[in-house]
């Protein structure tokens, strides 16, 4: 399988997975990997990392965004994988995404109240925009990677974060996983 074969995948997964997204808590892992190449992709509201929505409007909101940013500048912010071979981080982006501009393309403002199984919608005032975090880390590896567990330690970094669907697709494996707060391992 090729790199960008499987990055348009890990693409139209997260998608699909944004259609349904902007609930608050939940997450979206994806792991994909060509020979010595592994992508991880999490995506995440706004308000599971900063408490808050759209543009910061004070002091105290830029200061939480700082903070946020620098942790997420570390791999280990957001989670520890276990793999047949050995990996480093090569770099590390960070895109926020309003719905207007959704990493899906289509607005889900009207309809993902329904869709909130956690309940924490009704905190807002209606006022706020309602945006998206996407952190995509590459990583060189001195192999062809499996993945054999995730740890997901964003549970340790972002409190109001529950749940993390954790999709993996690699040379030699097609798996999905749900990791919560209290069970923040996956083994594949």
């Amino acid at each position: 399988m090729k790199l960008a074969t499987a990055l348009s995948s890990f693409v139209f997964i997260g998608a699909a997975a944004a259609q349904d997204a902007h609930v608050h808590g939940a997450g979206y892992l994806s792991i994909s990997a060509d020979g010595s190449m592994l992508v991880t992709e999490f995506i995440t509201d706004q308000h599971t990392l900063y408490g808050f929505e759209g543009e910061a409007a004070t002091d105290e909101q830029r200061a939480v965004m700082t903070n946020v940013a620098a942790q997420l500048e570390a791999s280990e912010a957001l989670l520890d994988m276990q793999t047949s071979v050995t990996c480093a981080v090569a770099s590390i982006t960070v895109e926020e995404h309003t719905p207007d501009e959704g990493l899906g393309g289509h607005d889900d403002h009207e309809d993902h109240h329904d869709h909130d199984p956690h309940g924490h919608h009704d905190e807002h005032d209606g006022e706020e925009e309602h945006g998206d975090v996407m952190i995509r880390s590459v990583f060189t590896c001195d192999g062809s990677p499996s993945i054999n567990s995730v740890n997901v330690t964003a549970f340790e970094q972002f409190p109001a974060l529950e749940d993390v669907s954790v999709v993996v697709l690699t040379d030699r494996q097609q798996a999905e996983e749900m990791a919560t707060r209290a069970q923040r391992t996956v083994r594949f």
